[in-house]
């Protein structure tokens, strides 16, 4: 028999049991619902990063269609590009695309809707999202130099390299910009010294001594009656421009006999081949006071010469086809050339800074190692390596000073010095490349020609 007790405890948990049942639906939903925002919030998530894409890839296709044909209309060539580069392959509904346009800028605006699954549960049926970008277009002048190591240690596959990377730059700008004559390119290869071209030889800022020849008489003992024996090859370590290589050479036991002196007349020949040194410091890192002038260097060896600052692009691409590796390397002449080249005053006169409204100057430095000569006398056969790095920072210091902006690669570089030196020497730090391989060269002047161009996004 229940008691009036039991009825009421009865009662109580069927009433306890209702809120418990109530309060975890209601938590269900909660969970529910947070899951499904997050669903939600996640699919508008990836989908505003391929929207952005699409409106950063239609301004820029915008921007250089309006540079060719400038009376196109910038809504219609806008939506075109960026209808075939979005539309259709997302669950967005785009709600409008504004386009705006000046001059030498254009920005694209984009609002879509993106519907929602789990959201609606709570009214929101759809995230609105808004995305733009904004490029210029139009009058930017560009001068590029490519001060490229020439040196002993890139021969072969490595100067191959090079050149096909370098090829890849050139198309990279052509294409970016269809308008030669607002592109100027110019090469300057360097190794001990620089060729600045015999066509020089008479400048009123360069001192090269008249050719000559001599006539000089000896007597030295020579050895007709050397005998050689237990020869044997040895293997050792060789340097090419200080990279270290196997090598294996002969060595002899000599038997000389007895010596005979012989007396003799020969003819020595002193010609110019182009090849100059730096001035003494500071003028070998300054661009001016060229009363005190380069001094040339007679009987020197030096890269093919330089190609000053041009607008025939295939004069250039025949300029690099044209290098050859050989010698030590001092990468402070090159950077000092290729700063001559983007100056409108001599040595030089190409450039146009100045004389035009937007113009932007760039040198691209590649080296693939250490410095390993420097200044000595009348010439660069010192080994003085902690005074070419020296040379080299202060050089990439003057020209940042002058606006120039600087790329730096080291190409299969090792030397952590001289990397360290490259990082700094570059404008800022995606300016400089570390290049292990020919894949990865090629890499980096792929990122300098976009970086370069002169389209781009401005947010």
């Amino acid at each position: 028999m229940s008691t009036w007790g039991d009825v009421h405890r009865r009662n109580f948990v069927r009433s306890n049991s209702g809120s418990i049942a109530v309060l975890a639906a209601f938590m269900l939903l909660i969970v529910a619902g947070a899951i499904g925002m997050c669903l939600d919030g996640g699919r508008a998530y990836t989908v505003r990063i391929q929207l952005q894409t699409a409106v950063d890839a239609a301004v820029l296709a915008s921007a250089r269609r309006l540079s060719d044909d400038p009376s196109a209309d910038a809504q219609t060539v806008f939506e075109n590009f960026f209808t075939a580069s979005f539309a259709g392959k997302h669950s967005a509904q785009i709600k409008s695309v504004h386009v705006t346009t000046s001059d030498t800028m254009i920005e694209g605006s984009v609002t879509a809707d993106v519907p929602t699954t789990f959201m609606q549960l709570f009214s929101f049926d759809h995230l609105e999202m808004v995305t733009s970008a904004q490029a210029r277009f139009g009058m930017e002048e560009i001068e590029v130099v490519l001060a490229l190591d020439n040196t002993g240690s890139m021969a072969g596959t490595k100067l191959d390299a090079l050149k096909s990377a370098s090829h890849a730059l050139i198309d990279s700008l052509t294409t970016a910009n269809p308008a030669a004559e607002k592109l100027r390119l110019g090469v300057v290869p360097f190794a001990r010294y620089v060729n600045v071209g015999l066509g020089n030889r008479n400048a009123s800022w360069l001192d090269v001594p008249l050719d000559y020849t001599e006539t000089v008489s000896g007597c030295q003992d020579t050895y007709p009656n050397a005998v050689a024996s237990n020869c044997r090859s040895v293997t050792s370590t060789c340097y090419n421009d200080g990279t270290p290589y196997a090598c294996t050479y002969q060595v002899c036991d000599w038997n000389y006999g007895t010596p005979v002196n012989v007396c003799s007349s020969w003819t020595n020949s002193y010609t110019w081949s182009g090849c100059v040194r730096s001035r003494a410091y500071p003028l070998n890192l300054r661009d001016g006071s060229y009363s005190t002038r380069i001094p040339g260097v007679l009987n020197a060896s030096c890269p093919s010469a330089i190609t000053p600052l041009t607008s025939n692009h295939s004069s250039v691409r025949a300029a690099i086809d044209a290098m050859t590796a050989s010698d030590e390397t001092y990468i402070p002449e090159g950077l000092m050339w290729a700063w001559r080249a983007l100056s409108p005053t001599a040595p030089f006169e190409e450039s146009k800074a100045g004389a035009v409204g937007r113009l932007a100057r760039y040198v691209v430095l590649m080296t693939d190692g250490a410095n390993t000569a420097s200044p000595q006398a009348d010439n660069h056969n010192g080994t003085d390596a902690a005074l070419a790095n020296q040379y080299t920072a202060e050089a990439c210091d003057a020209i940042k000073g002058d606006g120039i902006k600087i790329f730096t690669i080291a190409f299969e570089v090792s030397n952590s010095a001289i990397k360290d030196i490259l990082r700094t020497c570059a404008t800022n730090p995606g300016s400089f490349f570390d290049a292990t391989d020919a894949a990865a060269l090629r890499a980096s002047f792929d990122s300098i020609g976009t970086q370069i161009s002169s389209l781009r996004l401005t947010n």
